[in-house]
């Protein structure tokens, strides 16, 4: 029976139908088994009066079944544009189409295998592939290593989950002969039919063997599994009633490693006050059954299970959870699932993940999305608004002077009022920008050169072609006491990131004046501080003359001979943009203050005051607060927050091969030096012991600011009884426990092979 086509553009009795692979002679009817089975609720999308998208455009609650690029205009010299046909997959007729997804496109070959490194991990078996996806848009064409155009094509890679073997194609095979043909049938026409024990999953227009005749296309055709055992559901619901009664009474976790954050850190078998128990920790690896839970959660929440089956489930769940944990009925968590960006692309399992492992932050983080306490009070804090655009326009704390002035050699770098919007500058560079460098010996010679800051593009700007890029944002922006970092795919219009420098560019200029001084940030006395002004002197010059520095591995035409200018290079550009990070923009703020050593926001008494006099300004420091705390953890990101993301912000991986680039050219420049004046100079181990000193005195300021501006903020609310000042309070206690659990350290344990026999290292060691 034809299934009829039900999308707001169909006419009255339309049918599913197209004509791809046909030659103008016929089409494909979508049909299903006649009988008592609910039809499918299918549709045409992506039309647009013939202005096709580049991609799918089926509704959330539909799948693929078909495409066709016929009625779309042409746009460039290949056809790359199409519209899809969609079907729900609550019938039986089209519940297996569920069990898979088409994969990239048009960069069909990014994708080797399956699954699709964008899409849904446990659809990890390759069934089919195909130059024109289901039928409609077709590949990019075949690339060289050099990423030239060769003769072929690429293919779009159709990955399934098939174990259950209940739901599942399965022998997928390719067809060029059945099916009628036209009645003028070209030479090479592929017929695009199927066997009647067969489904049709693609139509390959474009393959060589069939794109000869310009029409007509292979079929690829699968077979299909499928059963229904109606004997389940009672045992099923009990067991369900069961597993949510034990878990309300003692939650348990099936992926604890998704919640050691520096909230739920363990310090010595101690666990700070979150709901997350060690009981709760040390069952999960032992409770199996709990794996089913979570599983039937998902489903749940995404809503595939059979309709009287998933109400009287969704029942149990709401009537469980209702009074612990309000937020946590389904009606929330389908809402938090498909309007926010963080989730609607998540896997379903993993949501439930949140919910099962910590359903105390879940139910708050709910509650305040919807500007709630989690007793249903308005939230009386809100942290949702960053505290500067993604174009750097920050508050108006300005950033003091960022470089101290050395003993007997005054700094002569940007004025005060320069100064103070530096943060705000570096933010906003998108075209290099010249600087000069001043300095006086201790005669009161003055010695100088120039050198280039390197331009960055915003993040949207960023390769999104061949670069997977995650953001690094809070896990619930809103609530100003949730300082749990996550990390989301970036998407073109993500709000409220920047691109960020894992090495601050404001740390390159205090540097020289470190080298140039022989000090360090601490007072203490370096162990290679003595690098000779001769060196400084003629370091440009030499390099300009002679050459000898190594590749910048992101940037391996960048020819500059000037050390300073391969330094800025070493830390990013617009070419050389692998090691930046995608951030949310309080961090970026609040590191990029930290960074010049100075206050992240003014604790002069009539400032401060000013601030806490407001409702707004209290919030502002709250988020400043939060971000503070929140540093460390985002300068120790080394993989993604959770076990199956394929590539997270990565910032301690990325400064440290930041640190190596820079180390590497310091050392070209230390042979160039001694190759012409016979005099050996340590600035690439200065450099390094610098830096380790100087975080130490950015982990001193950082602490020292938080433990001020927490007893400043207790003070002034201890005696308001108020709601706000009660919670307000509350978030004061819960930083001071977060800094008593663990104490804001930047990590400093780099890995750099070209100093690995240094004498220094053996001696902290």
């Amino acid at each position: 029976m034809a299934v009829p086509r039900s999308d707001s553009g169909a006419r009255k009795n339309e049918i599913m139908f197209h004509e791809t692979g046909c030659g103008g002679d016929g089409g494909h009817t979508f049909c299903c088994p006649a009988g008592s089975s609910k039809m499918p609720t299918c549709g045409w999308y992506g039309h647009n009066n013939g202005r096709c998208p580049a991609r799918s455009e089926c509704p959330s609650d539909m799948t693929e079944i078909a495409s066709n690029e016929i009625y779309c205009k042409k746009k460039g010299s290949k056809k790359q544009n199409f519209q899809t046909a969609c079907c729900k997959t609550d019938v039986v007729g089209t519940k297996v189409y569920g069990t898979c997804e088409w994969g990239q496109y048009p960069k069909c070959d990014a994708q080797e295998g399956c699954p699709n490194p964008l899409g849904n991990k446990k659809m990890g078996s390759l069934l089919a592939y195909s130059a024109s996806g289901s039928g409609g848009g077709n590949c990019d064409d075949a690339k060289n290593e050099l990423g030239l155009n060769v003769p072929g094509v690429q293919y779009r890679k159709f990955c399934c989950n098939d174990s259950d073997k209940n739901l599942r194609f399965t022998d997928c095979k390719k067809f060029r002969d059945v099916g009628p043909v036209p009645d003028i049938m070209p030479s090479g026409f592929c017929r695009s039919g199927c066997p009647a024990d067969r489904i049709q999953v693609a139509i390959d227009t474009q393959v060589d063997t069939c794109a000869i005749a310009k029409v007509g296309g292979m079929a690829h055709c699968c077979k299909t599994d499928y059963a229904e055992i109606v004997e389940w559901e009672n045992p099923k619901i009990d067991a369900f009633e069961n597993d949510v009664n034990a878990w309300i009474k003692k939650p348990t976790c099936t992926n604890k490693k998704l919640f050691l954050s520096r909230r739920t850190l363990l310090l010595d078998e101690v666990v700070s006050n979150s709901s997350l128990s060690t009981d709760l920790i040390s069952r999960a690896d032992k409770d199996n059954a709990q794996l089913a839970f979570n599983i039937q959660l998902a489903r749940m929440i995404a809503a595939t299970l059979a309709k009287p089956l998933l109400e009287t489930l969704v029942e149990k769940w709401n009537n469980a959870v209702k009074d612990n944990y309000p937020w946590l009925v389904m009606r929330y968590l389908r809402e938090l699932k498909a309007q926010d960006p963080k989730w609607e692309t998540e896997d379903p399992e993993i949501m439930a993940d949140y919910v099962l492992c910590d359903p105390e932050s879940m139910n708050r983080r709910i509650a305040s999305i919807h500007g709630k306490t989690p007793d249903g009070h308005d939230m009386p804090t809100n942290c949702s608004i960053p505290l500067c655009d993604s174009d750097g326009n920050c508050d108006e704390d300005s950033v003091p002077e960022v470089f101290r002035r050395y003993h007997g050699r005054p700094s002569s770098h940007t004025g005060h009022t320069a100064a103070h919007h530096l943060h705000r500058l570096y933010a906003r560079i998108t075209k290099p920008e010249e600087k000069k460098f001043v300095f006086f010996d201790d005669d009161g010679d003055e010695l100088s050169w120039e050198y280039l800051i390197q331009a960055n593009d915003p993040p949207d700007k960023l390769d999104h072609d061949d670069h997977k890029w995650m953001a690094a944002i809070f896990l619930d922006e809103s609530d100003c006491h949730n300082i749990r970092l996550d990390t989301r795919r970036h998407y073109i219009g993500m709000p409220n990131v920047q691109t960020e420098h894992p090495f601050d560019k404001s740390m390159m200029k205090r540097f020289m004046d470190a080298a140039v001084a022989g000090t360090l940030e601490s007072g203490a006395t370096p162990q290679y501080g003595n690098i000779p002004l001769h060196f400084f002197e003629e370091i440009i010059r030499l390099g300009e003359d002679y050459g000898g520095y190594d590749e910048i591995p992101g940037n391996p035409g960048f020819t500059d001979g000037n050390l300073w200018n391969r330094l800025y290079e070493a830390l990013g550009s617009q070419t050389n943009f692998a090691n930046f990070v995608i951030t949310h923009v309080d961090l970026n703020n609040v590191k990029g203050r930290l960074m010049t050593l100075s206050d992240v926001a003014s604790l002069k008494k009539e400032k401060i005051e000013d601030r806490l006099k407001t409702k707004k300004g209290t919030d502002r420091l709250l988020k400043l607060i939060r971000a503070t705390i929140a540093l460390p953890e985002y300068m120790g990101l080394e993989d993604g927050v959770r076990d199956d993301m394929e590539e997270g912000p990565n910032t301690k991986t990325k400064l440290n091969n930041i640190i190596n680039d820079i180390v590497r050219q310091l050392m070209n420049a230390e042979i160039l030096y001694e190759r012409h004046f016979n005099q050996k100079v340590t600035i690439a181990q200065f450099f390094v012991e610098w830096l380790k000193d100087f975080y130490s005195q950015v982990d001193e300021k950082a602490t020292e600011w938080l433990t001020d501006v927490l007893v400043v903020i207790k003070d002034w609310y201890k005696d308001d009884k108020s709601f706000y000042g009660e919670w307000v309070r509350k978030m004061v206690s819960e930083f001071r426990e977060d800094m008593r659990l663990a104490s804001f350290q930047i990590p400093t344990d780099w890995d750099i092979p070209l100093l690995e026999d240094d004498p220094m290292d053996e001696d902290e060691g």
